[in-house]
C-alpha cells in the first residue's frame, strides 16, 4: 500500500531536530535496533515495513509489534526509503514518542553512576559512549553544552539500542554541577593534562556515587567544569599516540568503575 502524502512527509520531517520537536517523535530504522527495542519492551507507535525487502527477522518483528498492539503498515520500498536516511535501508522503521530529557525528572537519588558529555558534536560518539554506559551499569547519561542531539538518527544507530534501556538527559552544565554538589557526587573529569589514576579513583570511592565528564577530544573539559572536578584524570597509553577518540577512552573508563564496582560486590 502507498501512504498518504502527509503521513510520509511527517515521517520523513522525524529526520530533523525541528520535526522531532514539534511531533513529539522520533524514528528507528533496522533490524537490530527495533529487536532491541523489543528486548528493552520499549514499544512504538506505528512500525512501518516494506514486505519485498523484510528478511525473516524482520517478518518475525512485525509479528511480534502486532502481537504487542502496536500499528504496523505495509508500505513500498520506496516509500520505505524517503522515511530513512539509511544508506541500505532494513525494510523496517518505527516512530516512537520523544522520551524526557529532563535532569530533575531522570535523576534518581540511586543514581550510582552518571556519565557526563559535555560538547561532544559528533553523532556516533555520543551513540557509541551511550552503548558503552549501558554495558558498564551507568543510570543516566546527561548531555551538556554542544553534545548532538540524543535521538538524531545517527546517534540512535550508533548506540545500536541502548537509548532504549537508558535514560538520557539533556541539562546546562551549571545545572549538573548544582546536582553533584547537591547530592555530593564524586566528579570525575577526564583530560589529557590529568594526573590521577582512574583505577585508584575508583577503588577510593567504590561506595561513593560517581558523575565522569567526558569532553570533546580537542578542545578538552571547560574551566567551569575543570574547577569543580573532584578527580582529573586521563587513560595512560603509548606517547607515540597524542590522545584516544573520546568514544574509546570513555569506554575504557566505565569499564574500569565497572570492574571496581564488581570486586566490591564479591
Amino acid at each position: 500500500m502507498s501512504l498518504t502524502r502527509a503521513e510520509l512527509k511527517n515521517v520523513k520531517f522525524l529526520l530533523s531536530k525541528k520535526g522531532r520537536r514539534d511531533a513529539g517523535q522520533y524514528s528507528a530504522e533496522g533490524i537490530r535496533l527495533l529487536e532491541e527495542a523489543v528486548r528493552s519492551k520499549t514499544w512504538p507507535e506505528k512500525v512501518y515495513y516494506a514486505t519485498t525487502s523484510l528478511t525473516e527477522r524482520g517478518q518475525a518483528l512485525v509479528t511480534e509489534f502486532k502481537r504487542r498492539g502496536v500499528t504496523v503498515a505495509g508500505v513500498s520500498a520506496s516509500d520505505l526509503e524517503r522515511m530513512t536516511d539509511a544508506a541500505t535501508p532494513q525494510g523496517i522503521l518505527a516512530v516512537f514518542p520523544y522520551p524526557s530529557t529532563d535532569l530533575t525528572e531522570l535523576y534518581g537519588g540511586d543514581s550510582r553512576n552518571i556519565l557526563v558529555c559535555e560538547n561532544i558534536a559528533d553523532p556516533g560518539n555520543v551513540g557509541t559512549l551511550c552503548r558503552s554506559a549501558l554495558a558498564f551499569g551507568y543510570d543516566l547519561v546527561v548531555l551538556c553544552g554542544s553534545c548532538a542531539e540524543p535521538y538524531a538518527p545517527k546517534v540512535v544507530r550508533s548506540s545500536v539500542g541502548a537509548l532504549f534501556g537508558l535514560p538520557v538527559a539533556v541539562a546546562p552544565i551549571d545545572d549538573l554541577l548544582a546536582l553533584v554538589e547537591r547530592e555530593q557526587i564524586a566528579l570525575a573529569v577526564a583530560d589529557i593534562g590529568g594526573r590521577s589514576n582512574f583505577r585508584h579513583v575508583c577503588e577510593q570511592i567504590k561506595k561513593r556515587r560517581l558523575a565522569l565528564v567526558l569532553c570533546s577530544e580537542g578542545a578538552g573539559p571547560s574551566d567551569q567544569v575543570s574547577r569543580k572536578a573532584d578527580y582529573l584524570i586521563r587513560v595512560r597509553h603509548e606517547q607515540k599516540v597524542e590522545s584516544l577518540n573520546v568514544a574509546i577512552a570513555g569506554s575504557i573508563l566505565m569499564k574500569e568503575r565497572y570492574d571496581a564496582m564488581s570486586r566490591r560486590q564479591k
